[in-house]
């Protein structure tokens, strides 16, 4: 009958919905199972990722330590180093300043010395002077006496 022919024909379009929608679950699980790996392979990249990006993290902490080991160390080398020639500038500060009152020093003893020398030169010019006027006396008086000897020599004889 009629019926039984269209029943007949849903079955079979049911068996041929029921063979294709067994057909697209098969893929559906085979996609899930696709989508399910896919997943494992991310998160497994995701955490080589994260190892990674905390390794160069690590890396670069500890490039950054010995970087400021060294720039410590240079700053210690660099502040004893000034240290040292503001001392030495210090000392030869003191030097120069020493040297500077020793020239000073000496300055006023050659000045004093100049001075003392002038005053003797003056002294002996006088000295001189005096001298040559006594020797002048002194020769007028011995001719003096000579003659006056020369004269009672004569009185004596006469």
């Amino acid at each position: 009958s009629y019926q039984d022919v269209r029943s007949r024909c849903y079955v079979r379009k049911e068996k041929k919905l029921a063979l294709n929608f067994s057909g697209l679950i098969k893929e559906k699980c085979k996609l899930l199972g696709k989508v399910s790996l896919v997943q494992k392979v991310n998160e497994g990249l995701e955490s080589s990722l994260k190892d990674a990006i905390l390794e160069k993290e690590l890396i670069e902490a500890e490039n950054l330590e010995t970087i400021y080991e060294n720039l410590d160390r240079s700053i210690s080398k660099l502040e004893d180093e000034i240290l040292f020639l503001e001392n030495e500038l210090k000392v030869e500060k003191t030097k120069h300043f020493q040297k500077g009152e020793l020239m000073v020093d000496i300055l006023k003893i050659i000045k004093s010395l100049e001075d003392e020398s002038k005053s003797l030169k003056s002294q002996a010019k006088i000295t001189l002077r005096i001298f040559k006027m006594n020797k002048e006396a002194v020769r007028v008086a011995i001719k003096e006496s000579l003659d006056e000897n020369s004269q009672l020599q004569k009185m004596t004889f006469e």
